[in-house]
């Protein structure tokens, strides 16, 4: 498209797949992850 052309994807996307990565890393490293998954397990019903 015009807001994306391919010169832009190609630093775009290694861009926000490595964002996506360091939050999913900060996300399980919280303190608190056990509690929340504790809590998300009661909700599902495992």
């Amino acid at each position: 498209t015009a807001y994306f052309p391919r010169s832009r994807l190609l630093y775009l996307a290694p861009l926000t797949l490595g964002i996506g990565v360091v939050a999913l890393v900060v996300l399980v490293r919280h303190p608190l992850m056990p509690v929340y998954i504790d809590i998300l397990r009661k909700v599902v019903g495992y």
